[in-house]
């Protein structure tokens, strides 16, 4: 500035120059860097499963079973189970349901 407090065409120069150099960081940052960055983050996600889904199954063929904790302590319980033992469970489950459903009938 001079002394008049006036800008000086240099220094308009300079502040347009500063400017366009944060644009173009913001451009490369918008399209290459945060890109690259969810990618390589994702593919990190994809490895983390695929381990942790083959210790479980890993888990299971040795043990026949794996059992799981979550945060608050619950517990599940994994096991293998066939389409026939499905079917199975489920005609069973289907009979107690019956079974309960006539005896309601005859109490009332």
């Amino acid at each position: 500035m001079n002394k008049k407090g006036k800008s000086t065409p240099a220094m308009i120069i300079a502040i347009l120059m500063l400017v366009i150099v944060l644009l173009i960081a913001v451009i490369v940052y918008s399209f290459i860097v945060k890109p690259k960055f969810n990618a390589y983050v994702v593919n990190k996600q994809l490895e983390a499963r695929d381990s942790v889904l083959s210790t479980v199954l890993l888990q299971l063929q040795q043990q026949g079973y794996v059992q799981i904790t979550d945060a608050q302590g619950n517990k599940i319980i994994l096991v293998p189970v066939s389409p026939e033992q499905l079917a199975q469970a489920q005609a069973g489950q289907q009979a107690i349901s019956d079974k309960q459903t006539i005896a309601d009938k005859q109490t009332k």
